[in-house]
């Protein structure tokens, strides 16, 4: 993850901007990134032992209320309840803990809202400087940066024009609440144009991912918004 990640205390309805930049390149996420192929996939493709245990702040089966993640935000910025009505981002420490237990290499992310989009969560290391010889585990900080800066990915006008009026207004709604809920940067927002997230509409709460079984020893993961 990128070394910018800093502690930071952030009271509940404060204004400014999100403290975290933009993910503006896959290589911020050190070798992180959802690539059309990985030659590291193969490590992933091992049968796992039926005690397998998500991160509590991925675990969906019970969702930690004091975690508090925004995939519409226009910054990356994972929090965790502090008390007394302040949030904290996470810090690079937390960030770089491992995602599973036991570590896997590799992860599929599906979303009910966005069947035809899953979300491939492996190691490249032609999105880093220093690749390494072996896929490194996958950190809790991988997997929700690899999410986040997916769902931010602006989508073709070829795909926009081939939605239906439906959809098409359920996702204009969204993209405009979305850039209005940071008037700062209403405009540079609406400039960007429409975004994978906004066809998550009106719920963007990361709640975790639920584990769902796989062929091949794939792990197999579903998103789960509010």
């Amino acid at each position: 993850m990128p070394s910018m990640y800093h502690q930071r205390t952030r009271s509940f309805g404060e204004g400014g901007s999100a403290p975290y930049p933009f993910f503006h390149q896959p290589q911020d996420l050190n070798g992180y990134w959802p690539p059309p192929s990985s030659p590291y996939r193969q490590y992933a493709q091992v049968p796992l032992s039926p005690q397998f245990f998500l991160h509590p702040w991925l675990n969906g089966e019970t969702p930690r209320s004091d975690f508090l993640f925004d995939l519409a935000s226009p910054e990356f910025s994972p929090m965790v309840y502090a008390g007394n009505g302040h949030s904290r981002l996470l810090t690079l420490e937390e960030l770089s803990q491992p995602a599973t237990h036991p570590p896997i290499t590799y992860m599929r992310v599906e979303c009910e809202a966005i069947p035809n989009w899953p979300i491939d969560v492996s190691y490249n290391p032609q999105y880093t400087s220093s690749p390494m010889s072996s896929p490194p585990p996958l950190t809790l900080g991988a997997v929700l940066g690899v999410v986040y800066h997916f769902l931010h990915q602006p989508i073709s006008q070829e795909l926009w024009a081939a939605l239906d009026p439906t959809t098409i207004n359920q996702v204009s709604k969204a993209y405009t609440r979305r850039c209005r809920a940071m008037p700062s940067r209403e405009m540079l927002l609406r400039n960007q144009g429409v975004k994978k997230v906004d066809f998550l509409v009106s719920q963007s709460d990361f709640k975790g991912l639920v584990r769902v079984p796989g062929a091949g020893g794939l792990e197999r993961m579903k998103l789960i918004i509010g």
